[in-house]
């Protein structure tokens, strides 16, 4: 109840109230809000309401049905999208590295965006040369 107070205090207090039955309204809009609409998790998700008026076993039934029907709902989805993904994964080919240097690849290219790729061929080429040896890869 101490809570119930504080967040009234911190909500309703604050605003400029000119006329007593202005702060009564709001007061009463709170403790309806409250006691009406609001969702106590104390109470399972219910409200002060829902228990007083005794349509909280009732409410928390229909959740417990609703929650299983979802749960089976999405297990179906599930296997099915599995089931498709089974159906659907294709072999990958044997990847295999190319130790081919671009000197004996008869591309014949020249200037220094050639060389900048020959240079990095080469050192693709070394280092894949490298991890094939067993030496740890330089990243």
């Amino acid at each position: 109840m101490e809570r119930c107070h504080q967040t009234m205090m911190h909500r309703v207090l604050p605003e400029n109230h000119f006329l007593p039955g202005d702060l009564q309204r709001q007061i009463g809009a709170f403790v309806d809000h409250h006691d009406s609409r609001r969702c106590h998790e104390s109470l399972d998700s219910l409200t002060p309401a829902d228990i007083y008026y005794g349509r909280g076993a009732k409410i928390l039934k229909t959740r417990e049905e609703i929650k299983k029907q979802r749960i089976g709902k999405r297990r179906l989805q599930h296997h099915a999208a599995a089931a498709k993904s089974q159906t659907e994964i294709k072999p990958e080919p044997p990847f295999r590295y190319s130790l081919k240097s671009p000197k004996n690849s008869g591309g014949g290219h020249k200037g220094p965006v050639a060389n900048r790729r020959k240079n990095i061929s080469h050192l693709r080429s070394y280092t894949m040369l490298q991890l094939r040896r067993g030496a740890r890869h330089p990243h």
